[in-house]
């Protein structure tokens, strides 16, 4: 989240922005249906304070991990969100702030630590704790960014594995 999210829709379509925009998907998401939560919507941030108040205590006792997501975030969705009506990075930038901070601080507060994709620090700019972890996934120079901004780091990337010596890194081939 806020990305791939469209399956809301369902429910509450009025938290969703640009939802299975059909033809031109491709110009405000990774994948069909498109859909993301809107960034400034205090109805968005009551369903996800309810959200959390059912999830987190679910997993909370069999995790210390929560992952919030992050990834494939296409600002230009957010010309279509009646909150935001902008895919200027300067205004998108301070509203995944304020959503990542509210769901990192909730997932704090229930002991975990939150892991995001490497999207939301490398390409959206967001500051991050320094306790949450970055999964990479796009290439094996994200590993080497988010390590050096001071993250811990799950390595996703497909073609790659990556490991890591402590003063190193070494990248094989698949």
């Amino acid at each position: 989240m806020p990305g791939h999210t469209s399956s809301i829709h369902h429910a509450y379509p009025e938290l969703i922005a640009a939802y299975n925009v059909q033809p031109g998907w491709d110009t405000v998401a990774a994948e069909p249906p498109s859909g993301t939560l809107k960034l400034n919507s205090t109805a968005v941030y009551d369903f996800l304070d309810k959200l959390w108040n059912d999830v987190l205590p679910r997993i909370s006792p069999y995790s210390t991990l929560m992952h919030t997501g992050g990834d494939e975030v296409n600002i230009k969705a957010y010309e279509l969100d009646d909150t935001v009506k902008s895919s200027d990075p300067a205004k998108i930038q301070p509203l995944l702030q304020k959503f990542l901070d509210k769901a990192h601080s909730r997932v704090r507060a229930a002991g975990m630590t939150p892991i995001v994709w490497e999207e939301m620090l490398l390409h959206h700019n967001v500051i991050l704790g320094k306790d949450v972890i970055v999964q990479t996934w796009l290439d094996g120079a994200s590993v080497v960014k988010a390590v050096e901004a001071g993250h811990k780091v799950i390595v996703g990337t497909h073609a790659y594995w990556v490991s890591y010596t402590g003063s190193r890194f070494y990248c094989y081939t698949s």
